[in-house]
């Protein structure tokens, strides 16, 4: 059994975790979250999550740097919890991956299949597979290919950004310009309503975890992909954010699955295409990527045969790749026989990774109690993550049965396991 190449160096760090986090969605959501809560508390909701979102970022960067390991979110259950834990979270990864990697694919098919006016059934279900089949052949070539990939994504996706402010500087100006009018019928729950929104866009990091292992220097090299990483798409972000704002105020409605696009040129109907293809590549191969990381370490660490820690020359776990393109086929298969949605499915899964969040925070607070103690800006680091994660899961209601359904299924495994041991 060869081990993981380390292949991850601090640009390409960067671009896997921008990759992780950005999406097809990323033009509509800026005007999504207008529509629902108007214009002045989008903005204070768009400021809101980042500033909530530091102190997730410090508590992955730092458990990340500390334990270099494939196991990522895993191994943060086993210190969080017990062993138990850890196979209980590999369950629920597993049951997260496997409909929210065919989920993402699927978005990405339906966007496509708006552009060109094609029926969603079944070219959009065939744009899907064709997505996931392309993000599993990418990541078999090697982190490098998968890196490279995922670079050219961000140019282009920062080269769309630049031109469409560019080109807009006067609603960019504007949307700015009303930062000080935020306090003016300041509205709590539209407030909420509007950060329970953009949270989902700012999901992805948790999954770098997975490629720690494979990271050069990792002490230096892993906080730095997060901060970096969480700078860049926050301006990202926020220049979208401020544009939609400025458009609003000025009488023009960006809202739809084109968002932005309504303010680019029709004839560059090809290029929105090509750049929001790629875009989504770059996010399945990063998800992609962390799938098969966690189905290696489940093999080495004996819940999986030990036939999935085979790598290729590349470093590469060729057959937990394989096996979870299987599932992924299957599950875009079923989808599409049955005439699933994909909302409902993209919110189980953002469900599941805010639980794992809460895990995270435990872990890390214990961390910093095995590592010395726990300072007093360690503990309102986690407070705050905690009240985040917390509001957030006040929006799900009988859909948490699914995470407590696979977690019960996980300990139940791993309670079998220890009785074979003994």
């Amino acid at each position: 059994m060869a081990g993981l190449n380390k292949e991850i160096n601090l640009p390409r760090g960067v671009a896997l975790a921008v990759g992780m986090v950005l999406g097809s969605g990323m033009l509509g959501l800026p005007g999504i979250v207008v529509a629902a809560v108007g214009s002045r508390m989008a903005i204070a909701s768009w400021l809101a999550v980042i500033l909530a979102m530091v102190p997730m970022v410090a508590i992955f960067s730092r458990l990340g740097s500390r334990y270099t390991t494939a196991a990522g979110l895993t191994e943060y259950a086993r210190i969080a919890f017990g062993p138990w834990a850890a196979d209980a979270t590999s369950v629920l990864l597993w049951g997260t991956y496997a409909i929210g990697i065919p989920a993402l694919a699927w978005v990405g098919g339906a966007y496509v299949c708006s552009l060109f006016d094609i029926a969603q059934y079944p070219w959009g279900l065939v744009c899907a597979l064709m997505i996931l089949l392309a993000s599993t052949i990418v990541n078999l070539l090697g982190t490098r290919l998968t890196a490279l990939i995922n670079t050219i994504s961000l140019w282009m996706i920062a080269a769309l950004i630049c031109i469409l402010v560019g080109t807009h500087l006067d609603l960019l100006v504007l949307g700015i310009r009303e930062l000080p009018s935020i306090t003016t019928g300041f509205d709590l729950s539209g407030l909420i309503s509007g950060a329970g929104l953009i949270v989902w866009a700012f999901l992805g990091w948790e999954n770098m975890s997975f490629s720690a292992e494979e990271f050069r220097n990792p002490k230096r090299n892993i906080p730095m992909t997060y901060w970096i990483s969480f700078a860049v798409v926050s301006a990202l972000y926020l220049a979208l954010a401020f544009v939609v704002n400025g458009a609003e105020i000025a009488g023009t409605h960006i809202t739809g699955a084109s968002g932005l696009t309504s303010l680019l040129p029709d004839d560059w109907k090809a290029v929105i295409t090509v750049l929001i293809v790629i875009a989504i590549l770059a996010n399945a191969n990063s998800w992609v990527l962390g799938a098969s990381r966690l189905t290696f370490s489940a093999g080495r660490n004996g819940l999986l045969p030990g036939i999935f820690t085979k790598t290729n020359r590349n470093g590469v776990p060729v057959n937990a790749l394989i096996a979870m393109q299987v599932i992924y086929t299957g599950v875009i298969v079923i989808a599409g026989l049955l005439h699933l949605k994909a909302d409902n499915l993209v919110g189980i899964v953002s469900q599941d990774f805010i639980v794992l969040y809460v895990v995270s925070i435990i872990a890390f607070i214990i961390s910093e109690r095995n590592e010395g103690g726990v300072s007093g800006a360690s503990w309102l680091i986690a407070l705050l993550s905690l009240g985040l994660c917390g509001i957030i899961l006040t929006g799900f209601t009988w859909w948490i049965l699914y995470p407590t359904m696979l977690v019960a299924v996980g300990a139940a495994v791993h309670r079998r396991r220890m009785r074979r041991g003994k």
